[in-house]
């Protein structure tokens, strides 16, 4: 007596993973054929769907090969989702693992469904056995979208890769995207872990790669100092990453946009959103005031 698991032998007798209580007949027009399928045909069922499952999914249909091999074919009546071969030499229980993730395991019902009966003849060879049995929605699980992990990987603008460390922005109407093994690189400001399938990105001061004023994207024209600015005689700036600055009595701090047209100096500095002039505002008189000494008696 072969001996299999509970789960197995139980679903010997009973509809399962097929519906209870529907029809399980398999015929052929052509020739005329028909016949039931019996319970132990099949025993469990685990079916991957590469799309989202609107509709109910069906055993479609059973296909007899000269052989004896059998092949029976799952999916919804508009689209299949995959099929099962099994030889003529199997073994029952039948165990058949696809490569699209997709399992059956067939019973003893396999061989005596392909045995004449006394009232009607084999099942005829290479035509398609129409079945259309629903199957357990509980044996259906898509494996779509979202399930299927990272394909592939889109940056909005997007960036190329040069010969240097540093990538540099293309076309950001460009569609392209990044497929197979994708290398992540930390950028300016902005940095990132790695561990296992985990991914973490995170943007702060000070992260990732420092900016200095050979970066090729800030402008020539101020291209003026060594480093930016991370601090101001040791002092830092606030969690905002902004400086406060406060002016003194007879110091005035202007914006570089906001200069009044009447600034005048031997320097050529370019007024923008990013540059500040600090200037001093004594007069002549308050430098050179004559000091007046108090007569002594």
């Amino acid at each position: 007596m072969p001996q299999i698991i509970d789960w197995l032998n139980e679903n010997e007798h009973r509809a399962y993973p097929l519906l209870d209580e529907v029809g399980k007949a398999v015929t052929s027009a052509t020739p005329a054929w028909s016949r039931n399928l019996p319970d132990d045909f099949l025993i469990d069922l685990q079916l991957r769907a590469p799309f989202q499952l609107s509709e109910p999914v069906y055993l479609k249909n059973i296909t007899v090969g000269v052989s004896g091999d059998v092949t029976v074919v799952f999916g919804t009546l508009a689209v299949n989702i995959t099929s099962f071969t099994i030889p003529s030499t199997a073994a029952y229980p039948k165990y058949v693992r696809n490569s699209d993730g997709c399992l059956a395991v067939f019973g003893l019902g396999v061989r005596s469904f392909l045995l004449p009966a006394l009232t009607s003849p084999a099942p005829p060879t290479l035509v398609p056995l129409v079945a259309n049995i629903p199957v357990e929605p509980a044996t259906c699980v898509e494996f779509c979208s979202a399930w299927l992990g990272v394909q592939s990987i889109k940056t909005s603008p997007q960036k190329d890769w040069v010969s240097s460390p540093s990538p540099h922005l293309i076309d950001s109407l460009s569609q392209t995207s990044l497929v197979g093994d994708v290398k992540f690189l930390e950028g300016y400001n902005f940095r990132l872990l790695v561990s296992n399938n985990l991914i973490d990105l995170e943007i702060g001061a000070s992260y990732g790669l420092r900016m200095s004023c050979g970066s090729s994207f800030i402008d020539p024209a101020y291209l003026d100092c060594d480093s930016l600015v991370f601090s101001i005689n040791g002092v830092p700036p606030d969690t905002n990453g902004d400086f406060n600055l406060i002016q003194g009595t007879n110091v005035v701090i202007t914006p570089g946009n906001s200069l009044t047209t009447n600034f005048e100096d031997s320097q050529q500095e370019i007024a923008n959103n990013h540059s500040l002039f600090v200037g001093l505002t004594f007069d002549a008189t308050d430098i050179c005031a004559p000091v007046n000494i108090t007569p002594s008696i």
